[in-house]
């Protein structure tokens, strides 16, 4: 899958979750406080079942799943 379809795709679904304005691709989702570790979870359940991939644990890292782009960087590196 294309990495601007799956960001495209991360994107609406951390908004429509978070029920939040637009965000921006490379904002840390963190350090704004828009997510935190317990939604992290949740994100990765999804990602995983949604794409069909199974994140390594040595690759759940914050740093990994900070924006956007480095969401679906992690996306695109499993499928």
């Amino acid at each position: 899958m294309e990495n601007i379809a799956i960001v495209e795709e991360v994107k609406g679904f951390i908004e429509n979750s978070l029920i939040c304005y637009e965000l921006d691709n490379r904002e840390s989702l963190f350090l704004s406080g828009k997510i935190d570790e317990g939604f992290l979870w949740y994100l990765l359940l999804e990602l995983e079942e949604r794409y069909k991939i199974v994140f390594e644990d040595d690759s759940i890292h914050v740093e990994n799943f900070d924006s956007v782009e480095a969401i679906a960087e992690m996306v695109n590196k499993y499928t």
